[in-house]
């Protein structure tokens, strides 16, 4: 199975953005992952509850087999038992992408992954405690937002599935919204793959709820060579 680096795998994303190329990514980490394997265990943020109904969800997505859909799997040095069934479930495909490419090379990418997503429709699945404000002012569109529970999101998992008809062809669905989200990047891309959708969960929390994470800085989060290569990250700032 073929590894690219975080970096090379945001390269490639980035491309994709900038020719205005449809593709669906989420990432599918230890939390969705554990669920994966036992659907009575709960992620750590405890936002979602477990249930065999989600888990199936979440085994159907993330083997899900399409044109431009990118499943993320989880850091074989952080999660070596999680990554090894991560590969088993898709023991077919060439690539393994990983979970953290959007999340852990953020200290480079934010800025270009902002001026990819300037003058695009957008669309942002978020809860109530998120305020767009602040990327508004960085110049994206958040005309266009659906919010949806902060707790239990999937419970409502039917009701959030029919908006799959209002996303015009072209846009980006930016869907920050747990486990569930997971679950529709996939089924809406599915159903709509000339729309980009992008399962991206925390990753703008520095800037829609205030709160950074260790991602956030090169200087706090933990060195790994396959997942948070520090040396590598600093490099490409230069």
């Amino acid at each position: 199975m073929e590894e690219w680096t975080l970096l090379d795998q945001m390269e490639i994303f980035l491309y994709l953005l900038q020719r205005n190329i449809p593709f669906a990514y989420a990432h599918f980490n230890d939390g969705e992952m554990t669920m994966m394997m036992d659907n009575t265990i709960s992620p750590l943020s405890l936002e979602q509850k477990a249930s065999r109904e989600l888990s199936i969800k979440l085994i159907n997505a993330f083997t899900h087999k399409q044109m431009n859909y990118f499943p993320g799997s989880p850091c074989s040095l952080c999660y070596p038992k999680l990554r090894k069934h991560a590969d088993e479930l898709r023991a077919r495909s060439n690539v393994s992408w990983h979970a953290l490419s959007f999340h852990h090379t953020k200290t480079v990418y934010f800025r270009p992954l902002i001026e990819s997503l300037r003058n695009k429709k957008l669309y942002w699945i978020i809860n109530e405690k998120h305020n767009l404000a602040v990327l508004g002012q960085c110049g994206l569109d958040v005309s266009s937002t659906l919010i949806i529970p902060r707790l239990n999101a999937f419970d409502a998992y039917t009701d959030i599935h029919r908006a799959y008809n209002t996303f015009e062809d072209n846009a980006i669905v930016l869907l920050l919204c747990g486990c569930v989200g997971r679950v529709l990047a996939q089924e809406w891309f599915h159903l709509r793959p000339k729309v980009t959708f992008l399962c991206l969960g925390s990753y703008f929390d520095s800037h829609i709820l205030r709160k950074p994470h260790l991602y956030d800085s090169i200087q706090h989060h933990k060195q790994c060579d396959e997942c948070f290569n520090k040396e590598r990250l600093l490099a490409h700032m230069v």
